[in-house]
Order: structure tokens, then sequence, then C-alpha cells
């Protein structure tokens, strides 16, 4: 049925439409409806165009029937949550089960991570202790290595050396009450003749100042702070306290 050939009362009324694909004016009862809307396209052109899939949607629309049904927003937001709990779900299982196959896997020899995990505090603590007497030996053996090393790297970066010494400077400033004067410092490296820590005898060459609380752990600068000691235990005792550094020696 060509364009013009319906009667122009049923036009007015709205009983036809044209189909912009085949051109012809046909009754609304060819054009698939859905929520009150038309189909631009005719039925027989959308079955034509779309096969099967068309002529399935045009039952279904015409039996009320809608494939995927509309939701609220509350419905919407309750999907997404049970979504994404099931993908944290998934997520903590594949975890778990990565650490299974990792911790089945793990070196288990001492010093190892699975090793700090199950040893006691006590083998924890006798193992630190044996590293300490290795590394002790090592710096031993190799010295004269290592204080090249520190030397060339203090040369390599002189902004590094002049920050620590601006920083333990300001340090002492802030927590100097004093007490040390030239003549209580001469007077202490006098009175001591032997390194506390280590017995040996004290020379004007190796006898250094140590503070008995580091300045870094808080310390004061002051007399009652203070002893003399050799420069090999004062470097090795570093930020330890004398009961931390002498159980460290044991």
């Amino acid at each position: 049925m060509q364009v013009g050939m319906i009667d122009r009362h049923t036009r007015i009324l709205g009983k036809s439409r044209c189909c912009p694909t085949c051109l012809t004016e046909k009754p609304t009862a060819h054009f698939a409806r859905f929520d009150g809307y038309f189909n631009k396209a005719c039925s027989a052109c959308r079955r034509i165009k779309h096969g099967d899939a068309a002529r399935k949607a045009d039952a279904r629309r015409a039996k009320g029937i809608v494939k995927r049904p509309y939701k609220t927003r509350e419905q919407i937001a309750v999907d997404a949550e049970a979504k994404r709990q099931a993908r944290k779900a998934k997520s903590a299982a594949a975890k778990a089960q990565r650490e299974a196959a990792r911790s089945a896997s793990v070196p288990k020899w001492k010093g190892s991570k699975w090793w700090y995990g199950h040893a006691t505090a006590v083998e924890i603590a006798a193992y630190r202790r044996e590293i300490a007497a290795r590394s002790r030996a090592y710096y031993a053996e190799t010295v004269q290595h290592q204080r090249a090393r520190t030397k060339r790297y203090k040369w390599a970066h002189p902004n590094v050396v002049s920050r620590h010494h601006a920083e333990r400077q300001q340090r002492i400033e802030q927590a100097d009450d004093g007490t040390l004067t030239p003549r209580s410092l001469a007077s202490l490296f006098n009175s001591v003749t032997t390194c506390p820590y280590c017995d040996k005898p004290l020379r004007p060459a190796i006898a250094t100042l140590d503070h008995l609380t580091p300045l870094a752990r808080g310390g004061r600068h002051s007399l009652y702070n203070v002893t003399v000691a050799c420069g090999d235990c004062n470097t090795r005792k570093g930020i330890k306290t004398p009961l931390e550094f002498m159980w460290a020696q044991a």
C-alpha cells in the first residue's frame, strides 16, 4: 500500500504511520509498540533488517514481556554492593591461595622470613648475636679496606658529611648544660686511663669523648653523661647505651 492510499480520516486520527525504510504508509498495527511509543520502522522492515531477533522482540513486547526489567536505584545499589562483596571474596580467596603456595615454597633456613615467624625470642636473640659476631670478625679482617671505603665515600659526598656535622653540633648546643668546660674536660681525660668497654690503655691519640646516653636518644651534653673511651669502642657503640653495647658484645 503506497503513500496516500489510506483514508485521510484514518491518518488524522493517528491510526496510520509512514515507514521511513520502505516509504509506505501503513496502519499502526504494522508497527511494534513499546512503552507507549511506536518503532520508526514497520515490523516487516525490521524483520528484513534484523531477522528473527526483531520478530522475537516484537512478540515479547506484544505479550508484555520485558527481557530486562527496569530496576529502582535502591535495587541497583543492592546489586552493585553484592557484586562488590563477591569480588572481594574472590580476591581474598585468591590471595589466601597464593599465600599458601608461597608459604609452601619459601626457604626455611635460619634467618629466612619463615624462620623468623616460627623461632622463639631466645633463638632470634642468639642468631642476632651470632650475626653481630660474624660482622665484627669480618670487619676486623678487612678493617683497612673498610676505612679506605669510608674515606672514599666522605671524599665523594662532602655535603653529607657537612650536614651530619651540622646536625650533631646543633644537638650538642641544644643539650649543653654548661658543665663541660675546657678545665672539666681536661680533668676528665686525665682521670680516665683505661677504656671502660674493652679495658684497653688509653693514649691521647685514641681517647675520645663518649656520651653514655647518646645525643640522638635525648642524652645531655653534660659532665654527668660523658666518659672517655677508645675510638674503636666509641664508633662501634654508636647510639647504644652502655648496657646495650655490653650486651651486644657478649
